[in-house]
């Protein structure tokens, strides 16, 4: 599209929007700007620049874009919510009157609706209005469970069949240091309880001079369903698949560095394929406590699916009793291949345990780690 008509500024933002989801965010970021160069008045690519900048941990700048959308569009309600996340509020905040009114309209879309109740959930939070802060995260909640199908029974079913693949011995690939070399980049699995913790840690690792941050990727996910794993025991072509795949996906990023971390969160589900199908792979489970954890997810707004439990305080507590049983059985199941990270004494001990999780990695001490928010 952009050969025959380069300069429409809505097929540049589209085409932002699509790099973005492949976690390309630089390019995404010069598709937004370019959008804008054309049409200096588009809310909606300000707003999808901020979220970019965003995930680029380029904090002020994000703020200052959702800010100039608002300016164009005071109704865009999706970049209210994205404000709200980066933004801490005081009492009389005129947006939180704005969008109080916004919200008390009858032909209110659901999807506005439901942003709007994040933002006013967070919103109240920061001025100590605790009552409605929960009401409007519940009524927030409520919208965006609507949107999705989530069954605890569902996901108490996935988890159960998981462990039966895994009960017995699976086999482990026989992967030589050459082999490993050969594969390119090391992974560093970064897992957990989503709201754990699991960012952090990424940004520590990543601010060494060896290691690439390569975000939340779904890779593993993909590679895991891409063989049929559901129905039979492990073999292990189906744990050569998933290494390949895998690999051969973080190769496709073409970080230069030895080591890529992956933060995925709930990858915790497939350390199970991760051990014996990467051997060589680190795997850093970030645990944090469980009612810091469980609130924090709920008063979230996760904007891609995956996360259908995070929207109910029953589903929340649910889901975190499975993810708690099969850590356990992963720990019985493949003792020594997990380091445990506690978020609590990495914010309070920094320098010990970043040392301890650098040592565990394989890495030499750089004091950049410690400035990791730079």
């Amino acid at each position: 599209a952009l050969q025959i008509k380069p300069d429409v500024a809505a097929t540049h933002n589209n085409l932002g929007n699509a790099l973005y989801d492949l976690g390309k965010l630089e390019e995404a970021v010069s598709c937004f700007r370019r959008a804008l160069h054309i049409k200096p008045d588009f809310a909606e690519a300000h707003n999808n620049l901020g979220n970019a900048l965003n995930d680029l941990g380029l904090r002020v700048e994000a703020v200052a874009s959702f800010e100039v959308a608002l300016e164009i569009n005071p109704d865009f309600a999706g970049a209210h919510r994205n404000l709200s996340a980066g933004k801490s509020y005081q009492d009389g905040d005129p947006q939180i009157r704005h969008m109080q009114q916004l919200v008390e309209q009858q032909d209110l879309p659901d999807e506005d609706r439901m942003q709007l109740n994040f933002a006013l959930g967070k919103a109240y939070a920061d001025i100590g209005d605790h009552d409605n802060a929960f009401s409007c995260l519940l009524r927030g909640n409520r919208l965006l469970k609507e949107k999705r199908t989530y069954e605890s029974a569902s996901a108490r079913a996935l988890f159960t069949n998981i462990k039966s693949r895994f009960a017995d011995d699976v086999t482990t690939l026989e992967i030589g240091t050459e082999d490993a070399v050969r594969s390119g980049q090391q992974p560093i699995f970064i897992l957990g309880m989503p709201r754990s913790g699991t960012t952090l840690v990424e940004q520590i690792l990543a601010s060494h001079s060896q290691v690439y941050g390569a975000g939340e990727l779904v890779l593993l996910e993909k590679s895991v369903n891409g063989v049929e794993w559901k129905s039979r025991r492990i073999s292990s072509d189906q744990l050569q698949s998933v290494r390949e795949s895998y690999l051969s996906g973080l190769a496709k990023i073409g970080p230069s560095e030895p080591y890529v971390t992956d933060k995925m969160p709930l990858n915790f589900r497939w350390i199970g394929f991760i051990c014996p199908a990467m051997p060589e792979a680190k795997i850093v489970h970030v645990k944090r406590d469980a009612r810091a954890t469980c609130w924090s997810i709920f008063k979230h707004y996760f904007s891609r699916s995956g996360h259908g439990f995070a929207n109910d305080l029953q589903d929340v507590a649910d889901y975190y009793k499975l993810y708690i049983d099969m850590m356990a059985f992963w720990k019985q199941q493949f003792p020594g291949r997990i380091y445990d990270l506690q978020y609590e004494a990495l914010t309070e001990r920094q320098e010990d345990e970043t040392r301890k999780l650098l040592e565990y990695v394989g890495l030499a001490w750089e004091d950049q780690c410690l400035e990791f928010h730079k």
